[in-house]
């Protein structure tokens, strides 16, 4: 099933052979709908926005401005 409203889809892997002999098998390629890694939603009637960030790794710093 692919995410909802979703228009495209996109793969990355990264991979590094062991040996020149080395070959890549995929047993079983799957999807599933996931939330967006950030959003952003402006309230102007409160004037405040909402950031969420997903998916950080403890310590990473960041600058919001």
């Amino acid at each position: 099933m692919a995410p909802a409203g979703a228009i495209q889809a996109q793969i990355e892997i990264t991979v590094t052979a062991t040996a020149a002999s080395s070959d890549m098998r995929f047993d079983r390629p799957a999807r599933w709908q996931t939330l967006p890694r950030e959003s952003v939603e402006a309230f102007s009637s409160q004037a405040m926005v909402q950031l969420i960030l997903r998916e950080l790794t403890p310590g990473q710093l960041m600058t919001v401005w």
